[in-house]
C-alpha cells in the first residue's frame, strides 16, 4: 500500500548520524517510547523500519527490546536487524520493513470488525508469534490490533516488545504500581 504522509521530521543530529547508512523517507508511527520511520538501507538497498526513542522514554527499555526481538526468530514476529547508540546516545533500532498495515488500520477499513474467514489466519499467525516469544521466556504485556503487522500477503506479525517482559532478563523497569500495556 502507499506510505502515509510524514508525521515529523527527525532531529537533525538524529538524521546526519544515519544519513551515512540509511535514507530516511518519513514518520510512519509513533507510540510511548519512539517513532518510526521508513528508510532504505543504503549498501544493501532494502527497506527498514528504523525506531527512534522519543525524549523522556527509556533508553534502557529500547535496548532491551533490541535484546528480546534478537533472541529469537519468527516468521510471525517483526525481524530485528540492527540496534546501536548514536554519538549523541540516541537509541536506535533498525528491524524489518513490512509492506502492508496494522490489523487496526484493517479493522477500521473494515468497519470495525474483520469477518471470521479474514481474523482466523490473522489470529492464528498471532499466536504464533506469541507462541515462539513464549517459549523463550518472553511476554509482550502490550499486544493490541495497532501492535500486529498484516503483510502484502495477508500473514501477520506481532511488533512492539517496548514493554515486553523476559524471564531471562531483568525484571522490574516500572515504577511500583505502574500500569503498563493495554
Amino acid at each position: 500500500g502507499p506510505v502515509p504522509p510524514p508525521r515529523g521530521p527527525l532531529p537533525a543530529r538524529v538524521l546526519e548520524a544515519l544519513r551515512p547508512r540509511y535514507e530516511v523517507q518519513q514518520e510512519v508511527a509513533r507510540g510511548g517510547m519512539g517513532a518510526v520511520y521508513r528508510a532504505i538501507q543504503k549498501p544493501l538497498g532494502r527497506p527498514v523500519a528504523i525506531k527512534v526513542v522519543l525524549p523522556g522514554a527509556s533508553p534502557r527499555r529500547f535496548l532491551r527490546e533490541a535484546q528480546i526481538l534478537a533472541g529469537f526468530s519468527s516468521p510471525h514476529v517483526v525481524t530485528v536487524h540492527d540496534f546501536e547508540l548514536l554519538p549523541d546516545g540516541t537509541p536506535v533500532l533498525v528491524m524489518e520493513w513490512i509492506e502492508g498495515h496494522s490489523l487496526a488500520q484493517l479493522m477500521r477499513s473494515s468497519g470495525g470488525l474483520l469477518d471470521e474467514r479474514a481474523a482466523l489466519p490473522l489470529m492464528r499467525d498471532t499466536a504464533s508469534g506469541m507462541l515462539a516469544a513464549a517459549e523463550r521466556g518472553v511476554v509482550h504485556r502490550d499486544l493490541k490490533p495497532s501492535n500486529i503487522l498484516v503483510d502484502a500477503q495477508g500473514r501477520a506479525k506481532v511488533a512492539d516488545f517496548g514493554l515486553a517482559r523476559s524471564a531471562r532478563s531483568e525484571a522490574g523497569l516500572s515504577l511500583a504500581g505502574e500500569l503498563m500495556g493495554t
